[in-house]
């Protein structure tokens, strides 16, 4: 999948905890990214 992005981000760990950790950290700072966009253009 990594060539079909035009970003990748590889955890260089075997171990699968820490590589998770990474993964669920990386999808809540993304979704972090849309909850402010998404905050900043609805009206108060």
């Amino acid at each position: 999948m990594g060539n079909l992005a035009d970003l990748v981000i590889a955890i260089d760990s075997g171990h699968y905890g820490r590589v998770e950790d990474a993964h669920m950290t990386i999808c809540h700072l993304i979704c972090y990214a849309f909850m402010e966009e998404v905050s900043l253009s609805l009206p108060s």
